[in-house]
C-alpha cells in the first residue's frame, strides 16, 4: 500500500513520512520542492518524491496514481485551504484511494472564534460531502520550555457527523453535544 503525503516536508508531515517508512510502508511525498524533500529524508527505500503543482487539479490527480491512502498535513487558511480542497476533490475521483486523513485542529466549528478553527471546519464539511472516506487527526499545540509540541498524533479520529461540536478543552472527556 502506498500512502501519499501532502505537506511532507513540514513538521507533522515529515514525522508521518518517517513513521510510515519505519513501518516499511511505501510513501509518495507530493512536494513543490523535490530538493528540499531529499535534504529532509535522503533517499531511503520506499520513498518516492513526486514533484507536484499542488494548486493544479490535474497534476494532483496524476500524482495520486497508484495511491491507496493520502495524508494531508497543512494549514487551512489561504492557498493551503484551496490546496486541501483540490486534493480532497482529486482523491474523491480516484477509485484506488480508500482513505484520506487530514490534519485538523481542536475546537473546529462554524462558531469558533478563531479563523483557523473555522477554516478547518469548512474543509471538514467539504471533505464529508465527497465520496472518499476521511479521518481527522486533531492536534493540540502545547507550550512548554521547548516551544510548541504536538500532542495526540497517535490517535486519528473519525470525522463527526454534521451538527456535532468537538469537546472543548474544559470539556475533555465529555460527549459531543448537538447544537
Amino acid at each position: 500500500m502506498t500512502t501519499a503525503v501532502i505537506g511532507a516536508t513540514g513538521r507533522v508531515g515529515s514525522a508521518i513520512v518517517r513513521g510510515l517508512l519505519v513501518r516499511g510502508d511505501a510513501v509518495a511525498a507530493l512536494v513543490r520542492d523535490p530538493a528540499k524533500a531529499r535534504r529532509a529524508f535522503g533517499e531511503p527505500d520506499g520513498l518516492h518524491v513526486r514533484p507536484t503543482r499542488l494548486d493544479d487539479p490535474r497534476d494532483v490527480t496524476e500524482a495520486f496514481d497508484g495511491i491507496r491512502t493520502a495524508f494531508i498535513a497543512m494549514g487551512s487558511i489561504g492557498i493551503e485551504g484551496v490546496v486541501q480542497r483540490i486534493a480532497i476533490s482529486a482523491a474523491a475521483g480516484i477509485s484506488s484511494i480508500e482513505q484520506v486523513t487530514r490534519l485538523s485542529v481542536l475546537n473546529a466549528s462554524a462558531n469558533s472564534l478563531g479563523i483557523n478553527q473555522r477554516a478547518h471546519y469548512s474543509i471538514d464539511q467539504f471533505a464529508s460531502s465527497t465520496a472518499v472516506p476521511s479521518d481527522l487527526l486533531g492536534v493540540a499545540a502545547r507550550r512548554g520550555a521547548r516551544g510548541a509540541r504536538l500532542a495526540h498524533l497517535d490517535r486519528p479520529r473519525r470525522q463527526r457527523p454534521h451538527g456535532l461540536d468537538r469537546p472543548s478543552r474544559r470539556g475533555r472527556g465529555r460527549a459531543a453535544r448537538p447544537h
